[in-house]
């Protein structure tokens, strides 16, 4: 295992303070932490950085801006007596391109020399930024198993849009005591993972969309580790049990947010039922060729097809037809207008048929499914009104 051996740094310091570990576990840990890494919008230079420091005797390795943080905690013995930030402009770029084997990164004044094998830079460091502070779990928190966050993510943290300001973008995970959920909506669409879970009542955390694009490239397909989310009324603060354990912090919205639930209606009739592959690649077709601002896709039903139909004064037409089932045999003929690329957002993760429920062209259209046993996916789309 690589170890380290630091010694203080400052700026008058003669002999440099320095970190050797293995070249797969510091790009580990970039990859983990990059969506924390600001981008050139931050004006604060030291804030554009990756901070290595102690974590209980071992080595931290952060990212942060005002809203999210994210640490990998490396199997790196540490006696750093301070946190170290190194400027992120060109290292983490660089980081990725090494071939070898062991990373050698020293520090004295106001640079950092790594070097891995023949290859060897040196880059500006910082004293100091104000990085969101990441917590470790409180007594009172909410802990899922890895592969079940996955799902409730995936298909219930999607419909964010930080563009709209009517609805705080987030993803709301609420657990009740029967269910927990995963809610988030941008007022044109509501999407909603449920799994059963019994237990005391948690409440609600609020994860932005930032934070669930992080955990949707972090999170694993494993149900054996867990991922646990607390809230100290400021911030939502995760861990995430890995090989390479990962934390995470994001700032919470000041706008109080409305009881995502009453946006999905208790009963919805289910009208008939379709391949989401099919319509997905369908969808998919007519965007391409439709017009490229409103996204928007005609459907129009009857009997047992749907017909779906862009255009575009441009690009000109594209028409798509889908057989569906009606075991009802009660489908009117009807036409709406829907943002397409909301079909695909939602759909796109489904296998196998989704069943869909629709009453008129001027209400919301439903879909639903269950992409694992005991779980249910509602997604719901507003028509688009000329």
């Amino acid at each position: 295992m690589a170890t380290a051996e630091v010694t203080p740094m400052n700026d008058t310091a003669k002999s440099a303070a320095s970190i050797s570990l293995e070249l797969s576990q510091l790009q580990h840990a970039i990859g983990k932490i990059a969506p924390a890494i600001p981008g050139g919008a931050i004006s604060n230079q030291a804030m554009r950085s990756i901070r290595f420091e102690k974590i209980g005797g071992y080595l931290g390795v952060s990212a942060s801006d005002t809203n999210l943080s994210m640490r990998a905690i490396l199997p790196v013995s540490s006696e750093l007596s301070q946190p170290v930030l190194v400027s992120s402009e060109r290292f983490q770029a660089w980081v990725k391109l090494l071939n070898g084997k062991e990373v050698s990164v020293s520090y004295g004044g106001s640079r950092a020399r790594v070097r891995c094998g023949k290859s060897a830079t040196q880059i500006p460091t910082f004293n100091h930024a104000p990085f969101l502070d990441i917590n470790a779990p409180k007594e009172n928190s909410l802990s899922i198993p890895q592969g079940i966050a996955l799902r409730l993510l995936t298909f219930g943290g999607h419909a964010i849009n930080e563009e709209e300001t009517r609805i705080p973008p987030v993803c709301a995970l609420i657990h009740d005591g029967h269910s927990l959920d995963a809610i988030s909506s941008d007022g044109h669409r509501v999407a909603r993972y449920s799994v059963p879970c019994s237990g005391e009542p948690f409440g609600q955390v609020e994860l932005t969309e930032r934070m669930v694009k992080a955990l949707l490239r972090t999170l694993e397909a494993d149900d054996s580790s867990s991922v646990v989310f607390s809230d100290d009324g400021h911030a939502v603060h995760i861990t995430i049990s890995q090989e390479i354990p990962i934390m995470a912090a994001c700032a919470k919205f000041a706008k109080p947010l409305p009881n995502m639930k009453r946006f999905i209606p208790e009963q919805q009739s289910i009208l008939f039922t379709i391949s989401a592959e099919e319509l997905v690649s369908a969808v998919e077709r007519c965007l391409i060729i439709g017009d490229q601002k409103t996204r928007a896709v005609y459907f129009s039903f009857d009997e047992n097809q749907v017909t779906l139909r862009s255009m575009s004064e441009l690009t000109g037409e594209s028409d798509e037809v889908i057989d569906f089932t009606d075991p009802s045999g009660s489908i009117a003929k009807q036409k709406l207008m829907i943002n397409g690329q909301y079909v695909v957002d939602g759909l796109k993760h489904v296998k196998g048929d989704v069943r869909v429920g629709m009453t008129s062209p001027k209400l919301p259209i439903t879909f639903e499914c269950s992409p694992h046993e005991g779980e249910k996916y509602t997604y719901i789309v507003v028509p688009m009104f000329k």
